[in-house]
C-alpha cells in the first residue's frame, strides 16, 4: 500500500506538469494564427492604398469637405480636428510589420488613420499626446477614410449606442482572448460512470465546444460600431462631395471593412485552434498512457 501511495504521489505532479505543458503548446501554436493571416491583411492594405491613390485635386477636395463636415455637424465645437501626418523626406520608412503597434508610424506610412476617443496622456510628463476627438490622417494616402473616421467621432459625441459600443470594444476583445486561454488551459469534462455532469461542467464543455463562435460573437460590438461609422461617414460624403467622388469613398470603405472582418475571423480561429490543439495533445498523451 505504501509503495502504491508513493507511486501515485510521484505520478500526480507529472500529470499536472504534462497538462500545463500541453496547454502552453496549444496556446503558442494557436497564437500563430495571426501571423499566418498577416499576408492576407497586408494584401487588403495594399488594395486600400491602390484605391486611395487619387489625384491631388481629389484629395484636396475630400480634405476640404471633411473640414466642412466637422463644422456643420458640430464636431468642431467638441474640439474635433483633422491632423495630417507625413514622414520627413530623410526619415526612413519602417517595414509594415514593425509598425503593427505604432499607430503614428502607420499613419505616416499611409497604412492607417484613426480617431482618438479619449485623451492619451504621457505617464511621465502628463502631456496630452493624442487629443480626444482628433482625427489622425496620412497627408495623401487613404484620404477616403476621412469620412469613416468622422463617423467614429459622430458615434462618440452624438450617439448613445455608438458610445456604448466604443466602450465595449476593448473589454469584448479581451474577453475573446480569454476564451482562447480558457480553451488552452482546460479540457472537456467526461461524465463519471453513473453520474450526471454538473451545470458548471456542462458550461465548461459548452465554452470549449463553441470557443470559435463565442469569440467571434464578442467582436460583434466592434463590427457594428465600425459599420455605423462607415454608414454615417458615407452620408456626409454623399452630402459634401460630388457624386463620382462619393462613390469612390463608398467603394474604398467597403474594402477597408474587410480588415475588421479579418480581425474577427482571426480572433475566432485563434480560440478554435487553442481548443483543438489542446484536445490533440490530451488525446495523444492518453493514448500513450499505460492501461490501469
Amino acid at each position: 500500500m505504501q509503495v502504491q501511495s508513493t507511486t501515485q504521489i510521484q505520478q500526480n505532479p507529472n500529470k499536472k506538469q504534462n497538462n500545463v505543458g500541453s496547454s502552453i503548446k496549444a496556446l503558442v501554436a494557436s497564437s500563430l494564427v495571426a501571423p499566418l493571416l498577416y499576408p492576407v491583411n497586408s494584401s487588403i492594405l495594399n488594395i486600400m492604398k491602390r484605391k486611395g491613390n487619387l489625384p491631388e485635386d481629389t484629395i484636396d477636395l475630400i480634405h476640404s469637405a471633411g473640414e466642412k463636415a466637422l463644422k456643420e455637424t458640430g464636431l468642431a465645437d467638441k474640439g474635433a480636428e483633422i491632423i495630417y501626418l507625413q514622414k520627413h523626406p530623410k526619415e526612413p520608412r519602417l517595414p509594415r510589420i514593425l509598425t503593427m503597434f505604432n499607430l503614428p508610424e502607420q499613419v505616416k506610412n499611409g497604412d492607417n488613420a484613426f480617431c482618438v476617443l479619449k485623451n492619451a496622456v504621457n505617464p511621465l510628463t502628463k502631456e496630452v499626446v493624442f487629443k480626444e476627438n482628433a482625427i489622425y490622417m496620412p497627408a495623401k494616402d487613404l484620404s477616403y477614410t476621412l469620412f469613416h473616421e468622422i463617423g467614429h467621432d459622430l458615434n462618440h459625441n452624438f450617439s448613445k449606442l455608438g458610445l456604448v459600443l466604443q466602450k465595449l470594444r476593448m473589454p469584448a476583445l479581451k474577453l475573446a482572448g480569454l476564451v482562447a486561454l480558457f480553451g488552452a488551459f482546460t479540457k472537456n469534462v467526461k461524465p463519471e460512470e453513473g453520474k450526471n455532469m454538473t451545470k458548471t461542467q456542462k458550461s465548461k464543455n459548452f465554452v470549449r465546444d463553441n470557443a470559435g463562435k463565442l469569440s467571434f460573437a464578442m467582436t460583434i460590438p466592434v463590427l457594428v460600431e465600425e459599420a455605423m461609422a462607415t454608414f454615417k461617414g458615407q452620408k456626409l460624403a454623399n452630402k459634401y462631395l460630388p457624386k463620382d467622388i462619393a462613390k469612390i469613398v463608398s467603394n474604398c470603405n467597403k474594402v477597408a471593412f474587410l480588415t475588421y472582418l479579418l480581425m474577427a475571423a482571426t480572433v475566432a480561429l485563434t480560440s478554435y485552434s487553442a481548443v483543438k490543439i489542446k484536445d490533440y495533445f490530451v488525446a495523444k498523451k492518453e493514448n500513450k498512457s499505460p492501461a490501469n
